[in-house]
């Protein structure tokens, strides 16, 4: 965003005014709340739910039928997966990549994929198909794995043709330098290695690729038929995990199959951490699994890692004879042991009955907070939620199966949640069905994102008219967010709580067109959208709160009561 928001100096951090314009503590203002002019009664509102303050806001980052730029006479047929910097923002510069079709002048399936960088207003040719591969002889014959790091350098896999008779294909690993060149990282070669896909690159240039037979992980490399660490002599590596995570600090943890070389009925999985003191051994299969009396029979899958060293994994235990899933994490930087932190039959605070089961794909910030996918089971039926991670205050509810949804009617709640992707700042988003009064399949899909207050926003649903500023108002019919990536979680997020997605419009009378749209969540607490929270804002949310108006819906349920006066009393201290 354009704008700074900072504190008024006259408001501690840990007070805000009241409705009477003095200044009390944030216990004594909510113990007053019921005495506000509305008396603490809801205040229906008709039509949609509307959240307080400024709106979201949508940029378009690249559309179908657009110029290609540099290629005269070409356009982008298709568009699609937007790759964000930390900085990319609708007003403040950073970085977009995103790959295109093209069609038009000299266009031909040999090379009508392409990758594209945008920063400060230009959009530039990365790297298209047919083109020269840097370092080698040959040409790109197809492109993946697109990434692009905090200060804007891009890394990609290109498949490499070099028309050296039956040769086939195969394999480098390209980077951009910090002049912009693009440089030849890494390649196969014969009985060496397979580069599957690019999985992220850290802020110190560190590289965690998903391979074969060779893995390169934060500052070290470790090959298939090494010794594993923790295991007899004789046992090693045999093939790696596709999805390691890596921090911004450059350590990785990833899971391997290990096992005797020459006997592949005895290879296990095992998860393992590599950190600047080296490879360390986090946990396997036949392992004690603390917290549950019993052992490990699997682990692993898509272990993630934040910026303190503390690596959290998937695993099952089995307890007496039962299979029980849960999460575990290790402090790899203090050595510290392995620890129970969610499983089966736990409850979860805001949700109903007990985890049932809890999916693979968890994923961490920077920060260490943590995003999950569960299914609870309530003594009558299991349902789908999304749950959140906190260190030192635990798990919480983010989203759940017949929740009523922000920004929808009050009759339209979740139906599906998931899956949900945190940025290394913390931001979560996710995507969902809906069902409901009135609810058509075309108006099911949307995604959302939680804003500085906590609260679930709506950014784009399906069969719901969108006005973006350069592009006109379109319907979308499809909706695409999402994708592993560096931190084990989504690289569509930018600063702050941008995020990209993909869109299709329903166009009449041509059919359908796909744009590419970053979309930034304001700051709750700047009620009046000045660009700074101070008593002001406070002032006018009480008076919008007083009258009923929707600007005061805080939380998107339709209704002005005090759990949204709680829920602004909670991001006007937290600030922007």
């Amino acid at each position: 965003m354009a704008m700074r928001f900072e504190r008024s100096q006259e408001v501690s951090a840990r007070s805000v005014p009241s409705t009477h314009g003095a200044v009390t503590s944030r216990h004594v203002l909510h113990a007053s709340i019921a005495g506000l002019a509305v008396g603490g009664l809801a205040i229906c509102m008709s039509a949609f739910a509307a959240h307080a303050g400024p709106p979201i806001r949508y940029e378009v980052i690249a559309a179908s039928g657009g110029a290609a730029p540099g290629l005269e006479g070409v356009t982008f047929k298709r568009v699609g997966d937007p790759r964000l910097d930390a900085l990319a923002s609708i007003d403040d510069g950073g970085t977009i990549g995103f790959w295109t079709r093209l069609e038009g002048a000299g266009v031909t399936s040999a090379n009508d994929l392409a990758f594209w960088l945008q920063a400060s207003g230009q959009t530039t040719l990365l790297a298209r198909t047919g083109d020269a591969a840097p370092g080698t002889i040959g040409t790109f014959e197809s492109l993946t794995g697109l990434v692009v790091r905090t200060d804007g350098r891009a890394m990609f896999t290109g498949a490499i043709a070099e028309n050296l008779g039956n040769v086939p294909a195969n394999l480098g690993l390209f980077a951009q330098d910090a002049m912009g060149q693009l440089n030849l990282i890494d390649r196969e070669a014969v009985q060496k290695f397979e580069i599957y896909a690019v999985q992220g690159w850290s802020a110190s240039g560190a590289v965690a690729q998903a391979i074969k037979q060779e893995v390169s992980y934060g500052p070290s490399t470790h090959a298939a038929m090494q010794q594993a660490p923790g295991f007899a002599n004789g046992v090693v590596f045999q093939s790696f995990s596709r999805q390691p995570g890596i921090n911004t600090q450059g350590n990785a943890a990833f899971a391997v199959m290990v096992g005797s070389a020459t006997n592949p009925v005895t290879w296990i999985p095992a998860v393992y951490a590599n950190t600047g003191a080296g490879l360390q051994f986090i946990a396997s299969v036949n392992a004690s699994a603390p917290g549950t009396g019993g052992i490990f029979v699997d682990v692993g899958r898509q272990p993630v890692i934040d910026d303190a060293g503390v690596v959290t994994f998937w695993g099952v235990a089995n307890v007496l004879g039962s299979d029980v899933q849960g999460l575990w994490h290790k402090d790899v930087a203090s050595a510290g042991p392995v620890e129970l932190l969610l499983v089966a039959g736990q409850s979860i605070p805001g949700l109903s009955g007990t985890v049932l089961t809890i999916g693979r794909d968890v994923q961490t910030s920077a920060a260490g907070e943590l995003v999950a996918s569960v299914v609870m089971y309530d003594g009558m039926q299991s349902f789908p939620a999304i749950v959140a991670y906190t260190p030192g205050e635990g798990w919480r509810s983010v989203a759940y199966r017949g929740q009523q949804a922000p920004d929808a009617p009050p009759a339209v709640h979740f139906s599906m949640v998931g899956p949900a992707y945190i940025s290394a700042s913390g931001q979560i988003a996710f995507n969902a069905t809906l069902a409901g009064e009135g609810t058509t399949a075309a108006e099911r899909w949307g995604i959302w994102s939680i804003d500085y207050s906590g609260v679930a926003r709506l950014i784009a649903r399906t069969g719901h008219s969108m006005d973006i500023p350069g592009y006109g108002s379109g319907t979308p019919i499809h909706l695409a967010f999402g994708s592993g990536g560096s931190m084990g979680g989504s690289v569509q997020f930018g600063a702050s709580t941008a995020i990209a997605f993909r869109a299709v419009f329903a166009d009449e009378g041509s059919g359908e067109r796909e744009a590419l749209l970053l979309a930034e969540i304001p700051c709750t607490a700047d009620h009046d959208g000045s660009g700074f929270v101070d008593t002001d804002d406070f002032t006018q949310y009480v008076m919008h709160f007083e009258a009923g108006d929707p600007q005061a819906d805080v939380d998107g349920s339709g209704f002005v009561d005090t759990d949204d006066f709680t829920a602004f009393v909670i991001a006007f201290e937290n600030g922007c």
